[in-house]
């Protein structure tokens, strides 16, 4: 029979040839498959491998040949997994790691030499989390999820889940958190016990004012910067300004020697006839004010409407 027509792999007809096709049909069928293989496969300019899984729990050295499998790590006791050394011609070589354990141990990813996402080597301690760690041709990249590590995030839990750290200002072991340790400059957490968190007053290069070292001795302008309290205190100097006008407009009985003689206090000092006596009966119109005193400089609550959540901090 005649030959048929391909593009593809898929456009092939698996029953041919025929039997009673004459041998020298033959090799237009090679030269078919030949031109449907290259029109299926393409950029294959090494070898490829079929996606398969392999199961680590201690250190182990990955194989180039290793390209495109799944290693399933138990991580019952930390490994280390090294990459393998890799040439220009063999970027896009990948494998994926999975972690399957329930404990906190991470597995290592290390290359060979140079750096894993620009570090000297990362950690993943998620389960079911997969991770693609990729050779691009001059170094290798691990793929994560997720927000930024050193994020501070909420969390209703009360078990701390891997991959994170409690944010209560202590310190961690740096070469077991390099990439924390980079974002945050350093290994002394944020300590977030007990506070609330506000923006960053210049984020973006520019103050906004909104808090400043006058806000409950708060510099909005320093990251990690803190202050503020549950309570305060008022004092005297914290009350408004104030000006008290006394009128008193009423009758004072002034007595000399028993006769009595009503002036009104209208007028700053006063001088009345006393007719009975032919005598000046004197006065003055400046009264004593004494105010009742009260108050206890007892502080007051300043705390918001507050729920209390536990605090992560990404570290991985």
């Amino acid at each position: 029979m005649g030959l048929e027509s391909a593009t593809f792999t898929d456009d092939l007809d698996a029953s041919n040839p025929v039997s009673g096709d004459n041998k020298s049909q033959g090799d237009d069928h090679i030269r078919l498959l030949k031109t449907t293989i290259k029109n299926s496969l393409k950029r294959v300019t090494r070898a490829f491998y079929v996606p398969s899984t392999l199961a680590k729990a201690v250190d182990y050295t990955v194989l180039a040949a290793d390209d495109n499998k799944t290693i399933v790590c138990d991580t019952t006791a930390a490994f280390t997994l090294t990459m393998p050394s890799l040439v220009v011609g063999d970027a896009g070589w990948c494998i994926y790691v999975l972690k399957t354990t329930a404990d906190a141990n991470p597995v290592w990813l290390v290359p060979p030499s140079g750096t894993i996402n620009g570090h000297t080597k990362v950690r993943r301690s998620v389960r079911s989390k997969i991770t693609k760690v990729l050779w691009t041709g001059s170094l290798f990249e691990a793929s994560r999820d997720g927000p930024p590590v050193g994020t501070i995030v909420d969390y209703a839990g009360s078990t701390l889940p891997q991959g994170h750290l409690w944010p209560d200002g202590s310190t961690f072991t740096a070469a077991d958190f390099v990439e924390l340790n980079t974002a945050l400059s350093g290994n002394t957490k944020p300590d977030h016990r007990g506070r609330v968190a506000a923006g960053k007053d210049d984020m973006g290069g520019t103050s906004a004012n909104r808090l400043t070292g006058l806000s409950g001795g708060v510099d909005g302008d320093v990251l990690g910067g803190t202050g503020g309290g549950q309570t305060v205190t008022m004092l005297q100097a914290n009350l408004p300004s104030l000006n008290f006008v006394v009128t008193d407009p009423h009758d004072h009985n002034y007595l000399r020697p028993n006769d009595p003689v009503s002036v009104r206090n209208d007028i700053a000092s006063i001088s009345v006839w006393q007719a009975t006596t032919s005598a000046f009966a004197s006065g003055s119109s400046n009264q004593s004010l004494t105010a009742a005193s009260g108050g206890s400089s007892t502080p007051m609550n300043t705390v918001q409407p507050t729920i209390v959540m536990n605090k992560l901090l990404v570290a991985e």
